[in-house]
């Protein structure tokens, strides 16, 4: 029948769309049971400069993975990163490959530690990625 065929067809175009959606990222809790030189570590927190799994948009750690230093910036009420001024810090930034945009210079600043060479994933206090693979 017509409507025979146009179900195969419509199942046919929800396979094939399914099949080319990226897959779900899944967190991992094991830690070094899964990770591997092949394996990139997870990125550090923008808060705590942690690499463990956890919830980093909404992490509230009120000191960094060492467990002894204070954090320095927070959350405002839009769930964006401060600085112990109050200015939203550049979440590009805080990413490996940093921020190209130089029209907001004054955000483009360390959410660890405050330096404006360089974000969180370069950080000296961010946690060493190499630290997961001894748990």
């Amino acid at each position: 029948s017509k409507r025979g065929r146009q179900e195969d067809v419509d199942q046919k175009d929800e396979n094939t769309k399914a099949a080319s959606r990226p897959s779900k990222r899944v967190k991992s809790t094991t830690g070094a049971a899964h990770n591997s030189a092949s394996q990139p570590s997870l990125s550090a927190c923008t808060r705590c400069l942690g690499r463990h799994p956890h919830d980093v948009a909404n992490c509230a750690a009120t000191v960094l993975w060492d467990k002894s230093t204070p954090v320095r910036c927070d959350w405002n009420k839009q769930k964006r990163l401060v600085n112990p001024s109050g200015t939203v810090l550049c979440s590009d930034w805080q990413r490996r490959q940093g921020c190209k945009i130089s029209s907001h210079p004054a955000r483009h600043e360390c959410s660890g530690c405050g330096s404006t060479e360089h974000g969180a994933q370069s950080c000296q206090l961010a946690e060493n990625p190499d630290s997961q693979l001894a748990l």
